[in-house]
């Protein structure tokens, strides 16, 4: 192989790689978004989008749920309340 190509060749591959990429990831979000709605002809679209803001509510919801049972259980771990041990060291004294 010739130094000359090589930067092609290089650059091929990097382009593939990028096409792939993007083919696969539309492939999944394809997939994620509900093939029923997309392939079904008798849904309105302002029913596939109600459906869909409704899955993302959702989702936003539970994300939400999930990030306030994280934070207090972070805040039980930043102040934990004191131990008997504790409080019967400060009681002797």
């Amino acid at each position: 192989m010739r130094p000359r190509y090589f930067p092609y060749i290089v650059l091929y591959g990097l382009g593939l790689t990028l096409f792939l990429s993007l083919l696969f990831n539309g492939f999944l979000l394809y997939n994620l978004s509900g093939k029923e709605v997309v392939l079904a002809p008798t849904h309105s679209i302002a029913t596939t989008v109600s459906q869909k803001s409704s899955f993302w509510k959702q989702q936003f919801i539970e994300c939400n749920r999930h990030n306030h049972a994280k934070d207090s259980v972070i805040q039980v771990l930043r102040h934990p309340p004191p131990s008997v041990w504790h409080a019967a060291k400060h009681t002797k004294n």
